[in-house]
């Protein structure tokens, strides 16, 4: 589609009233010329692109002296520039451009198909196809708007010059010179700041996953005081590198709207001082409005400036002192999110659960139910908060958090010994509560039939047991431990249905626990206090009567995980 056909009769008429108003308002012949002369232009133009123009255009003043040469030169040097940056946007956002532009670039880009990569014909095709499309949005997003506002730029200085002095034009074009300079150097550091956030964020989670390797959460439980020590370390340079990044974040933000509130406030006073003319009431409405916006912003990053400067200082402070000391908890009774977020999978996650409730966690495959799970057990870095008992996750000591919540993930986790050694880990119950307890979930049947029961070797668990069986022996162990919350996975998916829901039955009637769980069934969901539905930005949490028709819509139009 043409710029033409793109631009609109609305826009067409408007701008064609405008210039009939100007023409009216005229009464110098050459200015009603001139603004003749500039119909075209209007007509032509994409009113999208550099609206540096638009302004420079009501510049002309009635009495300023120009010949009608001069208007209509200026008049057909305006038309052409814009009538090229439109061909250009035409060319740019056509079929024609991204092909023509992927066959110059096929040599070049057939350079990494070699025997290092072995990449099939299709998907060579289609990694040329990628990389021809995103250089050729480059080429016109950012090589042709900073030749247009360049452009724009260099018309207003001289356009300035004109009408003020040569020292305060090039005065303006000095400061945005600086400007351009100091904001680049800004990202420069910035980048600096935040690869050296990312790079102690990969220290530490191959840390934490090289010490819970085994045995994954459970392994954690019994980490010895090196191990401990070696974690708080990498954690707190995680979190000060993390403050660091936030806080030259919040600096640039700053810098930025500080210089936009200035550049607001300038344009006023060039209209104001009929430096540019027109229409000083339109332009001083439209530029408050600006300055409105910048103002509220500014407010909104010296906020965050002063919040992030506080927390790195105190963190710094405490390292230096040696007197930060993880939050100690004695029980976990209320979990709050908010704004939770996670890379693209999930955002504006936010819910709360009280003492004991349940609540159901559903969504499609990849939605990104586990990664939930993983940050509320503390083994996964997040954006937004995640609260126990008032209390930021990240805060919390993790011994003493692994010994109020218990994690029952997807993968089976087994130490040496027999069943029962597995399923006595990490509580203090006699053998024959364990039974009991496991006669009330149904399992008892499933070891005591066993070649030597409960006492089976865990040697050969991986041969003899099926899935389900070693499924049930890493639930059953997380349920023995008495922990305050228990968050469980999916880790029933090798279990029949009929077993399945005798065993989530039996966990939902645990009145001592919190506990947060995925669900696939329907019919389970109205035994939960609460369901989170989580579906990337649009997640809700709620009880079962008020998502009822959401959940049922949503389980016949999705398979679930």
């Amino acid at each position: 589609m043409s710029f033409l056909q793109q631009f609109g009769f609305k826009h067409l008429l408007k701008c064609f009233l405008k210039i009939i108003h100007c023409c009216w308002r005229s009464t110098n012949k050459y200015y009603l010329i001139g603004m003749l002369c500039l119909l075209p232009l209007y007509i032509a133009m994409d009113y999208r692109e550099v609206m540096t123009f638009d302004y420079l255009i009501l510049a002309f003043k009635r009495d300023d002296g120009y010949t009608m040469y001069d208007y209509a030169t200026m008049s057909v040097k305006i038309f052409l520039v814009k009538l090229i940056i439109a061909i250009f946007n035409d060319i740019a956002t056509s079929e024609f451009f991204y092909s023509g532009l992927k066959t110059s670039l096929t040599d070049f880009l057939g350079l990494d198909w070699n025997s290092f990569h072995r990449y099939t014909t299709g998907e060579l095709l289609l990694r040329q196809y990628e990389k021809g499309e995103a250089v050729s949005i480059i080429m016109y997003g950012i090589v042709m708007k900073i030749v247009a506002s360049a452009l724009g730029a260099v018309l207003t200085i001289v356009h300035i010059i004109k009408k003020t002095t040569l020292n305060f034009g090039l005065g303006m074009l000095m400061g945005s010179v600086m400007h351009i300079v100091i904001f680049t150097a800004c990202l420069k550091t910035l980048n600096a700041f935040q690869h050296k956030y990312i790079d102690t964020k990969n220290r530490s989670r191959s840390l934490v996953e090289n010490e819970s390797s085994n045995f994954h959460i459970v392994k954690v439980y019994n980490l010895n005081k090196n191990s401990h020590e070696r974690i708080r370390d990498v954690m707190h340079a995680r979190y000060k590198a993390k403050l660091g990044y936030l806080v030259y974040k919040s600096k640039s933000e700053l810098y930025y709207k500080t210089i936009e509130i200035l550049s607001n406030v300038f344009v006023i006073a060039l209209y104001y001082t009929d430096v540019i003319s027109g229409d000083f009431l339109d332009a001083t409405v439209s530029q408050i409005c600006h300055l409105c916006d910048s103002l509220r912003t500014f407010l909104t990053s010296i906020t965050e400036f002063s919040e992030y400067f506080y927390l790195f200082c105190t963190l710094e402070q405490g390292l230096i002192q040696g007197e930060i000391r993880p939050i100690l908890l004695d029980t976990i009774s209320k979990i709050e999110c908010d704004s939770l977020s996670f890379q693209a999978l999930f955002s504006n996650v936010s819910f709360k659960l009280e003492k004991n409730q349940k609540m159901a966690i559903v969504g499609a495959n990849g939605s990104g139910k586990t990664i939930l799970l993983r940050i509320l057990a503390g083994l996964l870095d997040y954006n937004g908060s995640v609260r126990f008992d008032g209390n930021e996750l990240y805060q919390i000591n993790r011994q003493h958090l692994y010994g109020l919540l218990t994690f029952i993930s997807q993968a089976d986790a087994y130490s040496d010994g027999s069943i029962m050694s597995n399923l006595k880990y990490g509580n203090n119950l006699s053998e024959d509560e364990i039974i009991g307890k496991c006669r009330r979930f149904n399992v008892d049947c499933i070891f005591s039939e066993l070649e030597n029961g409960y006492a089976k070797d865990s040697s050969s668990l991986g041969t003899e047991l099926s899935g389900g069986q070693r499924q049930r022996v890493s639930f059953m162990r997380g349920v023995l431990r008495s922990t305050p919350v228990l968050i469980v996975d999916d880790c029933l998916s090798g279990v029949n249905m009929r077993d399945r829901g005798v065993l989530v039955e039996n966990l939902l009637s645990l009145n001592d626990r919190m506990i947060i769980m995925t669900c696939s069934r329907f019919d389970f969901l109205s035994k939960f206090d609460k369901i989170l539905l989580l579906q990337g930005d649009a997640s809700r949490a709620g009880s079962f009567d008020e998502l009822e028709g959401e959940l049922r819509s949503y389980f016949k139009t999705n398979v679930m995980a």
